[in-house]
């Protein structure tokens, strides 16, 4: 269980690597590190209520639900990562 526990943390963190990639691509190398920061920051005001957003779905719909709504944010966030970046 421990094992699943991780991998699961990784794969999530995984999923939201490409997102700080973007202020340096946007703002250039004077504002990267700024926007990243901000970025970052707002990352974890998200986490913060994922839990209790993700915990709610679980409880109310099951846990095939919930992997779904992970699935699906997870490939929005990735396609407008690839829109931004263009």
């Amino acid at each position: 269980m421990f094992l699943a526990m991780v991998n699961g943390g990784g794969l999530i963190q995984a999923a939201q690597t490409p997102l700080f990639d973007l202020p340096g691509d946007i703002l250039g190398k004077e504002m990267g590190g700024t926007g990243a920061g901000i970025m970052d920051g707002w990352l974890y005001v998200g986490a913060s209520f994922a839990g209790a957003f993700l915990g709610s779905i679980l409880d109310n719909y099951g846990l095939t639900q919930g992997l779904i709504v992970v699935a699906i944010v997870s490939v929005v966030s990735g396609l407008l990562t690839i829109l931004i970046q263009r």
